[in-house]
């Protein structure tokens, strides 16, 4: 016999020598007692009458209950059943404490038991109950920690049907899994154990939840005859009341399961997103991301089931919220040119209020990757050549219960649905034959409503359901975005998002693209995002840099809040007014997000720190307005300094007005720039030759914007003034406006120009050619024309601004002029212009000095304080283990 009723407390931990009398039964039953002294003998009689293969073991745990009779009941069942019942004793810890004491004396105790079952003092099990819930976890795989069963009530009588595939994303949002469940002891074994300083109630959620952390999983086992006492007040209902100060410790406590990106990973594992309909394939593909190689697929005949199971059930079987109908040549082309995420995560969105969405795929430049457009009820019959067309459940739900099939075929002409097209352009000549999908859907749509016709109208149920249906936007509720970009993280890899306003062919993009090819040869995976516009311009060799490509669309919208200001910078108005959750929802799963002059993005970065992503701001420059007043990304980023774990400056000078302005030094990372491409280095070699034989008039070359940064207007000038002056010098003028406002209306510089060059071997050619690169701006970064230039032994002449300073030595490795007034300016540069014509030596030596600085600069050298501050937090990696989703098929 194992009694304490009569001894004083033992001390926690405490094993007695007849404790271990023998090695224990193999099935063991906690109750917890407290204040039920009048319902204990019905549970542990419950307990005894089991009939069951295995042995059976009861331990009963007063937790300092203030009623005598506890103690009396516990001990007399000790006395008539010594080896099966163990009567404990302890001061009171709460309900958490109690099941504790309980598990800790069974694995120390009983290392013979395989299973414990929690039982409430209050509630009862049917004689079989232990057997069918044993027979249930026996069955099961190891990584099924635990079996739940349906809850029937008495008392207040109601009955639950638990039934359907356990999630632990829905176990996230509410707990379907009642604490009378049998575990496994291996899970015990892994230290978990219920929260004793959850006093107010859902310990039981938590203990759960702390299972799955550790890699286990539950499984409903049916039928098994859990009796619950339902009374008007109880634990449960007194939790209810707390809810939400319990579930904002939950959340804390939780927070690496609530991260989007196992969020992620979970939905596309257990409750995926899309279903893929495909043209050519007997299979369906059920995924969340759909370029993931090893894809769950059924057939056909499988899916249909599925899908007719889950409208009678009003949502107990799952199935997928979108369906997607085409071929797998498209879904494939737009995998390969890394826009099949960012098309979909549009497609989602249009959902949200068009019932279909066409996918149309057409040819764009050859440097183009974009997603242009999402257009919303303005040309519905472009769903007839979409070569993807999109539903949701809802949509296709109403469909199918329709007594007539009028609405959803009128898409083939005048059509009543509404309709929204996403319109995705691919570089030209890829080949891929793209036929439309609205005839396949329509015709699987026909089928699906012959067999919910037909299907059995008897439903043997007699349950309630125990939850509510599978919610199609549970990750995004529990993330608290709008709908996640789906792309699953993949195995053992950091993800970083490069965020731009636009993807074209300006420094800074450039300096963007090579940062994203180092981290890609790093091993990270690679998405670019851009806010402020539809096209993405991705020149040779960046094509092939990013995994993916998304534009925000509508969901971060540009404009400013012209009515305030913060020390002069005008803040995004969609950052300040605008709804956040979209953008959100596109960057929350990544581990890294680094941001490059989005003023919208601001707004999200606090949010996005908050699920534990690393943010990083990337500057350039600081700009000031005509009159010399602050402006800019620099200027603006300080109102969010806050939000960013980095600020990544290309300079010294741009460090030190960053700690100058209050940023503290710590955040700051110095990622000083390199040239933007790599060049031939036999090019190089041989074009720093020739420059020795060189002879003829000094050749001059402007190359970049027009505009009043620039210096354009300067540049008119010194052409004017060299052209009429002697000795000659041939001039060559390359590039173009980006705004409309900045029409060149300089007679001198229109004579001159030439389109603007964007591939390396054809920027090459052209420092080749130039003995000199002019650079009148007014205000600059580290401007990459002056490191590929100085590469191929060009002498720079620039005003001295920003940090050209610290990529040009004056009169060492090129030449400076102190930046003043226009017309000093002016004449300086016409100065030096003809000092270096007069004097062929002195060019050839800055020339010489200019190549030998070049080539000590690298992006992998240059980003090592980057990838030394994200590599040593633990939050880099996402704050979680390196995972495992699955290889990337296209």
């Amino acid at each position: 016999m194992i009694t304490l009723a009569s001894e004083p407390v033992r001390p926690e931990g405490a094993v007695h020598a007849d404790d271990r009398v023998n090695e224990g039964p193999e099935l063991a039953v906690v109750i917890p007692v407290f204040r039920q002294p009048g319902l204990l003998a019905e549970a542990i009689d419950s307990v005894l009458c089991q009939r069951t293969r295995l042995s059976v073991g009861c331990v009963v745990v007063d937790d300092g209950c203030p009623f005598p009779e506890t103690g009396t009941t516990a001990a007399a069942f000790a006395a008539l059943h010594p080896d099966r019942v163990v009567h404990l004793r302890q001061r009171n810890r709460g309900l958490s404490g109690a099941r504790n004491r309980g598990i800790d004396f069974v694995l120390r105790a009983w290392p013979r038991c395989r299973a414990v079952y929690f039982l409430d003092a209050d509630n009862r099990l049917h004689p079989d109950c232990l057997e069918r819930m044993w027979r249930r976890l026996e069955a099961a795989p190891p990584e099924v920690g635990w079996v739940y069963p349906d809850i029937d009530m008495f008392g207040f009588e109601e009955h639950y049907d638990m039934s359907g595939p356990f999630t632990s994303l829905l176990l996230l949002r509410q707990n379907f899994c009642e604490a009378g469940s049998m575990v496994r002891r291996s899970l015990l074994e892994s230290g978990v154990r219920f929260d004793e300083t959850m006093k107010l109630g859902f310990e039981d959620w938590d203990f759960w939840l702390q299972a799955v952390g550790r890699g286990f999983r539950g499984e409903h086992a049916p039928d098994c005859g859990f009796r619950y006492r339902r009374r008007a007040e109880s634990m449960l209902a007194e939790a209810e009341r707390s809810r939400p100060v319990i579930l904002h410790h939950m959340k804390a406590k939780h927070r690496e399961l609530l991260r989007p990106s196992s969020l992620l990973r979970r939905e596309h594992a257990e409750l995926p997103r899309y279903a893929f309909f495909a043209t050519d394939s007997p299979e369906v593909a059920l995924a969340t991301d759909l370029a993931i190689s090893d894809l769950r697929t059924v057939t056909k005949k499988e899916a249909r089931a599925a899908i007719i199971r889950r409208l009678a059930s009003s949502g107990r079987a799952g199935f997928p919220q979108f369906l997607l109908f085409g071929s797998r040549g498209a879904l494939e082309l737009l995998c390969r040119r890394g826009l099949l995420h960012g098309v979909l995560w549009q497609v989602e969105g249009a959902l949200e209020q068009a019932n279909f969405v066409a996918v149309e795929i057409a040819e764009g430049e050859a440097d183009t990757r974009a997603v242009v457009r999402l257009e919303s009820g303005g040309s519905p019959e472009r769903i007839r050549t979409g070569a993807l067309v999109a539903t949701s459940w809802a949509v296709l739900e109403q469909v199918l219960r329709d007594s007539a099939d009028l609405w959803v075929r009128s898409l083939m002409g005048e059509p009543q649905p509404t309709v929204a097209v996403v319109e995705a352009r691919v570089p030209a000549g890829d080949g891929t034959e793209l036929l439309p999908a609205l005839g396949y859907m329509l015709s699987e749509i026909a089928i699906l409503r012959s067999l919910w016709r037909a299907r059995p109208r008897l439903d043997v149920r007699w349950r309630s359901r125990g939850w509510r249906p599978m919610p199609h936007h549970i990750a995004r509720e529990l993330a608290e975005t709008g709908p996640l970009y789906p792309f699953v993280p993949r195995p053992q890899r950091r993800e970083i998002a490069f965020v731009l306003p636009a993807a074209g062919l300006g420094g800074v993009e450039r300096v963007v693209m090579n940062y994203a090819a180092v981290c890609r040869r790093r091993g990270y995976g690679t998405h670019l995002v851009v806010t402020e516009s539809d096209e993405a311009v991705l020149p040779a060799p960046f094509d092939e840099v990013f995994d993916s490509v998304a534009f925000a669309g509508d969901a971060a919208t540009g404009g400013w809040q012209t009515e305030r200001a913060y020390f002069g910078a005008h803040p995004s108005a969609w950052a300040v007014e605008g709804e956040h959750r979209e953008l959100r929802g596109l960057l929350a799963g990544m581990d890294v997000v680094f941001n490059t002059h989005a003023v919208d993005a601001h707004a999200v970065m606090n949010e996005l720190r908050r699920h534990g992503v690393r943010t990083v701001l990337g500057l350039h420059l600081v700009e000031r307005d005509t009159f010399g007043r602050p402006m800019g990304n620099s200027h603006l980023a300080l109102a969010y300094e806050h939000a960013y774990d980095h600020f990544a400056v290309i300079s010294r000078q741009l460090e030190a007005w960053c700690i100058g302005q209050g940023v503290p030094a710590s955040k700051l990372l110095r990622i000083e720039n390199a040239p933007g491409y790599a060049a031939d280095a036999r090019f190089v070699e041989r074009t720093l030759a020739e420059r020795n034989g060189r002879d003829g008039p000094l050749r001059l070359l402007f190359l970049g914007r027009f505009d009043p940064q620039k210096g354009i207007d300067r540049l008119e000038e010194i052409i004017r003034r060299t052209s009429a002056r002697t000795p000659e010098v041939h001039w060559r003028v390359v590039g173009k406006e980006v705004l409309a406002r900045d029409q060149v209306s300089f007679p001198a510089v229109t004579a001159l120009r030439e389109p603007a060059a964007t591939a390396g071997a054809e920027l090459d050619r052209l420092y080749a050619w130039a003995d000199v690169v002019v650079m009148p701006s007014r205000f600059e970064g580290v401007p990459l024309v002056v490191l590929e230039a100085q590469r191929l032994g060009c002498v720079v002449v620039a005003t001295e601004v920003g940090a050209v300073g610290e990529c040009i030595e004056h009169d060492v490795d090129g030449c400076l002029v102190k930046e003043r007034e226009d017309d000093a300016v002016v004449a300086d540069f016409c100065r030096l212009i003809a000092e270096l014509a007069h004097d062929r030596e002195r060019l050839l030596r800055l020339g010489a000095a200019a190549a030998a600085r070049a080539r000590r600069r690298s992006w992998e050298a240059h980003l090592a304080p980057f990838f030394a501050a994200i590599e040593r937090s633990p939050g880099a990696a996402g704050g979680r283990s390196l995972r495992s989703s699955g290889d990337v098929r296209c």
